[in-house]
């Protein structure tokens, strides 16, 4: 064996002593290279090589596609459609119960509801659905929903700016609902379908006339302010703007949150607040903002309702005012709504590295990066913010005027009602919730 050693070992003398060094080399076994350079045989590879040879695969858009985004914007309404059936068989077994187990003589009927109960009754469907809609939604983003939403305090410079937007922006919202309020009557006249005109937003909002205003604040103010911006913009537009970019995430995300309120006049008024509302989250990268600006929005509608001060539709074409009005306002709104996002664009929320730079992504995110991997940014400006802050006040005042107004009109008994004269912006002013 000895004999054979030393020849398969050419390291080895047949004495077994190593071989003497040839000045500072060694001779290296050719067998042993020639081993290793043969392509023929495998070679196992080390995980360093593993590593290295990987291809690096890009990193997967986050939430929902076009497709999946459809469905839940689906899955809202249906949502709410079983959350009313369930909600009007709980009523109908208390009536039978009130009744003493028999069935009552006349069923109930919406429009005999007390504007409190109508109100709950309107209300309550969406709550129950956002009840088990958000959970799912959070699964749907999970691990760590709440940082991906982006939680974050924004900046006073940020909020004053966007609170500042709520009104004009309903100006331009209203003035388009009058635009397609008659074209789509219209349309329901061609097809014979009359009928319908009794289901419009507007003579649900009259209905609502003179509820209690917490009541108002919470159904229609609060739930959607957190529902629907948790579904649409947290949920829905964050696979949107990172599968297909900014402007097409943000207009396909509008256009579905469009589409969830039904109502065509109340579709195309919905569709630029939904635009607005993705465009202040993005830029300030905080989702309290969006849902700041929602409520900020029904609230008033709120308060307004509760005053009595929405028409119903008949109502409100005896009394609308002058049409210059309505579109003078939503003229005058839109270059400030361009000023106010393009401070807002400059006063924007960044993340920046240790470089001084974003961190890069494959796709765009609203996500809180942590301090270890980025530093959060959001700028305050005293001047900008004192601007803004005087002009969200000066709406505040304009809109105290025009409660006080309702107000004075309610308690005035010597004038008949049908003699006050509404003022102008009564009857442009935020009447449907968003």
């Amino acid at each position: 064996m000895s004999g054979l050693d030393s020849a398969d070992n050419p390291e080895t003398t047949p004495d077994g002593a190593s071989p003497e060094p040839v000045g500072d080399a060694v001779t290296k076994p050719i067998e042993v290279v020639t081993f290793l350079d043969d392509a023929s045989v495998p070679c196992a590879e080390t995980p360093e090589a593993a590593v290295v040879d990987r291809p690096i695969e890009p990193a997967r858009p986050p939430g929902p596609g076009l497709p999946e985004a459809c469905g839940w914007t689906s899955l809202v309404l249906v949502g709410q459609f079983f959350a009313t059936i369930v909600m009007f068989i709980v009523v109908f077994v208390g009536l039978i119960a009130a009744n003493g187990g028999q069935m009552p003589r006349k069923p109930p009927n919406l429009t005999d509801l007390s504007p409190n109960l109508f109100a709950l009754v309107s209300g309550v469907p969406g709550f129950l659905a956002y009840l088990i809609l958000i959970p799912l939604a959070c699964w749907r983003i999970s691990p760590a929903p709440l940082r991906k939403l982006n939680f974050s305090r924004p900046s006073i410079t940020q909020t004053l700016i966007v609170c500042s937007c709520v009104l004009p922006l309903g100006f331009v919202s209203d003035a388009l609902y009058e635009l397609n309020k008659p074209l789509w009557e219209r349309f329901l006249e061609l097809i014979h379908l009359e009928g319908l005109k009794e289901m419009a937003l507007s003579e649900t909002m009259a209905q609502l006339n003179g509820a209690s205003l917490p009541i108002l604040l919470f159904f229609i103010s609060v739930v959607p302010a957190i529902g629907e911006e948790w579904m649409l913009r947290g949920l829905i537009g964050r696979g949107l703007v990172a599968r297909w970019g900014v402007i097409p995430g943000i207009a396909l995300t509008s256009m579905l949150f469009a589409a969830m309120h039904i109502d065509p006049p109340h579709v195309a008024a919905v569709f630029p607040i939904g635009i607005v509302m993705h465009c202040i989250y993005l830029m300030t990268r905080s989702f309290w903002m969006p849902i700041l600006f929602h409520f900020l929005n029904n609230a008033t509608v709120s308060v307004f309702t509760s005053l009595g001060a929405i028409d119903s539709q008949e109502a409100a074409a005896d009394e609308a005012g002058p049409w210059w009005v309505t579109w003078g306002l939503a003229i005058m709104a839109v270059p400030y709504l361009a000023v106010a996002l393009s401070v807002l664009w400059r006063m924007r929320t960044r993340y920046q590295g240790a470089d001084g730079r974003e961190p890069h992504k494959e796709y765009f995110t609203v996500e809180h990066l942590p301090e270890t991997e980025a530093r959060r940014t959001t700028p305050n400006h005293a001047v900008a913010a004192a601007v803004f802050g005087l002009l969200f006040g000066a709406q505040v005042v304009f809109l105290g005027l025009e409660l006080w107004s309702e107000i004075k009109g309610d308690v005035d008994q010597a004038v008949p009602v049908e003699e006050l004269e509404p003022h102008p912006a009564a009857v442009t002013v935020l009447r449907f919730p968003r």
